[in-house]
């Protein structure tokens, strides 16, 4: 079907063309800055959540009544600072009647190692000598009652009981002699082992009411802030019983969730910037700590974790946190200020002044950081860009140079050509 243009439609739409220029004879004034062949380095921000190195729960392996609490929500505590204490009088009752067991054993063990006294052997030496002396005195009885047997003088049952005496005064004598000789060897090596092993459960069983004792004071693990209190004075608590939450504030630590096309971007070690919502006007930087090699398959992220000092504990668990993440290779490209870029229903173009006349040059944007671009286009190195008045420009606009230099910072966004 063949369209039918009027004359005065073709004249309005012949004015509206940025191919023809406005107004031949105006010169336009505007401000430029040269193109620069430069590595932007862009950045990406990356919402992230600060929280602590570590965050424990503190109980008690032991049961009891709380006899004094020393901190409160919000404290913060130095490692090693006795934060809550039990009752234990019953428990240093135990550890006495304990410790006494284990000194008898103790001693009596002692006296086994030391062997017999040189008293001991002297009184079994003696006590050998007498049964000896009995013996013979036995033996002689004997010999002369059998004589006055044979004589028809003593009777059989004087002969038998004198027999009888014989033998029990011999069985003495043995006996003597071989208590003698256990006591010049001393103890015997299993009687020292018993001993040995009853002075061991002794003192482990010191040691388990010592460590009752100890576990009746609960202490801060490291330097850090109470979070959550748990406990009050005089309630009876169970082993396992949470009394409070305590979390390390320096250093601290943030969470951020790496979208997969940023990971080859970033290593271990690195330092990367970021900002905090709680914190406004303020920039930081913490180093990348641990890039956990687990992705988010529905996500598609990668848990990275950030790590920095916080001496002053001014950055706080829970906050929100945005990462600036580079976002290229950082390769050299065309550089220009945000405020040079122009927009309109044909794509994105700069007005490049040659000649003392502003031409336009379509450029394809790859990468921002803050108020710079890099861009693709038919540009040099050292081009001069309009970057103030290009909104009044169409290409073959006759322009002066009025400036030089970047562009305010107060223009937010390009400037746009219906």
């Amino acid at each position: 079907m063949k369209m039918h243009w009027s004359p005065a439609l073709l004249g309005v739409l012949v004015l509206m063309s940025p191919a023809m220029p406005l107004r031949q004879g105006r010169v336009s004034k505007v401000s430029v800055t040269k193109v620069k062949k430069i590595a932007l380095n862009p950045m990406f921000d990356v919402l992230g959540n600060v929280e602590p190195v570590r965050r424990v729960e503190l109980s008690t392996d032991v049961e009891g009544l709380i006899e004094e609490i020393a901190f409160d929500e919000g404290d913060r505590v130095e490692e090693g600072r006795v934060l809550l204490r039990l009752g234990d009088s019953q428990k240093s009752i135990e550890l006495r009647i304990a410790d006494a067991r284990l000194h008898t054993a103790q001693g009596l063990l002692a006296e086994f190692q030391n062997g017999s006294r040189p008293e001991d052997i002297t009184e079994a030496e003696a006590n050998v000598a007498e049964a000896k002396a009995m013996l013979t005195d036995a033996e002689e009885d004997l010999e002369r009652i059998m004589g006055l047997a044979r004589d028809k003088i003593a009777s059989a049952k004087e002969v038998s009981a004198a027999k009888a005496l014989a033998a029990s005064r011999k069985a003495q004598l043995a006996a003597k002699i071989a208590r003698r000789e256990l006591t010049r060897k001393g103890p015997r090596k299993e009687l020292i082992a018993r001993t040995q092993a009853q002075v061991e459960e002794r003192r482990a069983e010191v040691e388990r009411i010592q460590d009752e004792l100890s576990k009746m004071q609960v202490k801060a693990p490291f330097k850090g802030a109470v979070v959550e209190k748990k406990a009050e004075k005089g309630r009876y608590i169970r082993r396992g019983d949470t009394l409070l939450t305590l979390v390390q504030m320096d250093p601290i630590q943030i969470a951020v969730s790496l979208p997969e096309r940023l990971l080859s971007h970033v290593k271990r070690g690195q330092k990367i910037g970021f900002r905090l919502d709680g914190l406004p006007g303020k920039h930081f930087e913490a180093e990348i700590h641990r890039i956990i090699p687990r992705a988010d398959p529905l996500a598609r992220t990668i848990p990275v974790k950030l790590r920095l000092a916080n001496p002053n504990h001014l950055i706080l668990p829970g906050m929100v946190a945005r990462a600036e993440i580079p976002s290229s290779d950082g390769k050299p490209g065309f550089v220009v200020p945000w405020d040079a870029l122009v927009r309109s229903p044909r794509g994105m173009f700069v007005y490049r002044i040659s000649g003392g006349k502003a031409e336009s040059v379509p450029v394809t944007i790859t990468a921002r950081k803050g108020e710079l671009i890099q861009v693709e286009g038919e540009l040099a190195e050292g081009d001069q860009i309009v970057t103030r008045g290009n909104e009044r420009l169409r290409p073959g606009s006759s322009v002066k140079i009025v400036g030089e230099g970047a562009p305010a910072a107060s223009q937010p966004k390009p400037t746009e050509h219906k």
